[in-house]
């Protein structure tokens, strides 16, 4: 995680150089070559010019007629027709352009225990769940990929219906169905206490940022965590970084160690666990840059306890991480909107502690599956307990 923040800074500090040295001018939308002929060549559409005037039209004003592009959905999560979507994963529709005024919304179609469409569960003769309008919220995980988080999560061996719509001027639709797995219902049963998981963040599949697969793929990220408690109710975590280059993982003394339950308990429905939110700071020394301290806001973890034989629970599967950086946490100002010129597809979004702003990177990384790390278990390490570390730089 360390070295994440590492790389996007040094992104952010070549962006700043480019700020300085500023960009070439593409052209623009005012015929200005003094020319008979077509200038506009920089415009799609148009692709002439639309004053049926043969000669130079340096009006001083814009004679390219905007013309409104309408976002095209270019796909969706899950697939249409997929039978095992996980039921605390949100869903998705990504389109080519920002669709500000797209609505995503869901109905639940067959509730689990139907075995008809007529919302009857045959095997009792009793009504089966209720049908219909699905509780949630839809939130821009990036510019151009439009999410819907289920209140509760999804249920199990279910069937949807999910429709976006946008465009008010001319309304466009988009819809797909599809039912969820019951990956998670069995419950492991097992005293976890002390096992500490090790998940590889670059393993995931990256739903935000956009571009997020270019940085992930620059380096390898191990996160940890340890269970330090649990009842039939409660669980709680110490969560830390591994130290770079260590097979089996160790625990980095460089970076304190994070309470995932500091602000909240965690959800714990056994196998299912939801840990977080946690800020974490780190301080970092970036060659040729500096020092900088940066944090990662509203971290949280999520998974589900398993086992790969049957015995130990020795794997969290379905395992999701989230965060924010806020890149003015920095110190380096408002330099979102050079990112995609050095990660391409890389954007900002609005920042979810600050709606008045558009400087935050939203990490959402899904499909992780962490290992069980045999004698590991983290301890408590402070941010004081590192600067006493003399081998931390």
């Amino acid at each position: 995680m360390t070295r994440t923040l590492q790389i996007l800074l040094a992104l952010l500090g070549l962006s700043g150089l480019l700020l300085l040295a500023g960009c070439p001018d593409d052209g623009g939308n005012l015929d200005d070559d003094d020319s008979g002929a077509d200038d506009d060549d920089d415009v799609t559409p148009p692709v002439d010019d639309d004053d049926d005037d043969a000669t130079d039209d340096d009006d001083a004003t814009d004679d390219d007629d905007a013309v409104d592009e309408v976002a095209t959905v270019l796909g969706n999560h899950p697939l249409d027709g997929a039978d095992d979507h996980y039921v605390n994963e949100r869903i998705w529709v990504d389109f080519d352009l920002p669709a500000a005024d797209a609505d995503l919304t869901v109905e639940l179609t067959a509730a689990a225990g139907d075995d008809d469409d007529s919302g009857d569960d045959d095997d009792s003769g009793d009504p089966g769940d209720p049908t219909g309008p699905v509780d949630g919220e839809a939130i821009w995980l990036t510019q151009t990929r439009l999410a819907f988080e289920a209140t509760g999560g999804w249920e199990m061996g279910a069937s949807y219906t999910a429709t976006v719509v946008w465009n008010d001027a001319d309304p466009q639709t988009h819809t797909w169905s599809f039912s969820t797995s019951d990956v998670g219902s069995e419950p492991v049963d097992a005293d976890l206490v002390g096992n500490t998981y090790a998940y590889d963040l670059t393993s995931g599949t990256v739903v935000a940022p956009a571009g997020g697969d270019a940085l992930l793929g620059q380096f390898n990220a191990t996160f940890l965590q340890t269970v330090t408690a649990q009842t039939d109710t409660e669980i709680s975590f110490l969560a830390g970084i591994a130290a770079a280059d260590t097979a089996p993982p160790e625990q980095d003394f460089c970076s304190p160690s994070i309470n995932l339950n500091e602000k909240q308990p965690a959800v714990w429905a056994d196998p299912y666990f939801q840990a977080g939110p946690a800020d974490i700071p780190q301080t970092l020394d970036i060659p040729g840059f500096g020092v900088l301290d940066v944090l990662f806001r509203d971290v949280a973890v999520s998974g589900v306890f398993a086992s790969s034989d049957g015995s130990a629970v020795d794997l969290v599967v379905e395992g999701t991480f989230d965060a924010t950086v806020d890149v003015r946490d920095a110190g380096l100002g408002d330099v979102c909107d050079q990112l995609g010129l050095l990660v391409p597809g890389l954007t900002c979004i609005t920042c979810p502690h600050d709606p008045s702003s558009q400087q935050c990177i939203i990490f959402n990384l899904i499909d992780l599956q962490a290992e069980l790390v045999p004698g590991l278990t983290l301890i408590e390490w402070s941010q004081k307990d590192v600067d006493a570390n003399g081998d931390c730089p």
